[in-house]
């Protein structure tokens, strides 16, 4: 009872950030009143599916993800009591190579209102979702700000670093980290983003780096070469041919 109480349980506290892992839990640890059931498939095949979900959701592997951000959360205490704000999001990636693409941005979707001290200050793109081509060696770096922010006062956050080769959008709760701010504060645990990622499928071939060379030099060889004109026929022979004119 303790272990597969719900929320209330040890498992709906481990599982908080992952409840697509409870059912897995309660199947486990199920009491032979389950095991006897006869309705329903056999519980073996629901737990496979339910274990095929949840590594659907929380995967390492190189690929195309669709990501989803479900919740963002910010700290009242880093802002000024009686502002408004515009809370906003964006994602951007940094590949191997330096180069930076914006794979998501909020701001296309409007404004985010809220008064600190009057309103909760979250906001939810849970109906925006975004696809990442993710490769090892690319970095994603997420970041939310306050847009109404004045130019000598930004308030602005960013997700903390996964673990090395691990996919950085990975479905849960993510830390945000203060990245500027008029004053001095501690960081909060109250500032969090929430995600939901599944991989939908494997990433396009890329050429790598020598082959990619030799596709160039091939194709600067084949602009700078002359045009053919005839089998070994040269530009002196061209100027003793007369001119015919039909």
């Amino acid at each position: 009872m303790i272990m597969t109480g719900g929320t209330a349980g040890v498992g709906g506290w481990c599982f908080k950030d992952y409840p697509e892992l409870q059912p897995i839990l309660s199947l486990l640890l199920g009491g032979s009143n389950d095991e006897d059931r006869s309705d329903g498939p056999p519980r073996e095949s629901v737990l496979a599916k339910a274990v095929a979900e949840v590594f659907a959701k929380t995967p390492n592997r190189p690929g195309v993800y669709t990501v989803r951000i479900n919740e963002v959360q910010l700290d009242p205490r880093e802002f000024t009591v009686g502002r408004t704000v515009d809370i906003q999001a964006r994602v951007r990636k940094i590949d191997e190579r330096g180069n930076e693409t914006t794979v998501w941005e909020s701001k296309i979707y409007g404004e985010n209102l809220a008064v600190v001290g009057r309103d909760e200050l979250s906001a939810q793109w849970s109906n925006r979702p975004f696809e990442i081509d993710w490769r090892n060696g690319d970095q994603v770096v997420v970041e939310v700000w306050d847009r109404k922010a004045g130019l000598f006062s930004p308030t602005s956050f960013k997700m903390a670093r996964p673990a090395p080769d691990a996919f950085p959008l990975a479905s849960g709760a993510h830390a945000l980290e203060v990245v500027s701010r008029s004053r001095s504060a501690a960081e909060s645990d109250l500032n969090r983003i929430v995600l939901d990622s599944r991989r939908s499928g494997d990433s396009a071939p890329r050429l790598d780096d020598a082959a990619r060379r030799s596709a160039d030099t091939r194709s600067a060889s084949s602009r700078s070469a002359p045009a053919r004109r005839g089998p070994d026929l040269s530009d002196a022979d061209f100027a003793d041919r007369p001119i015919i004119i039909r």
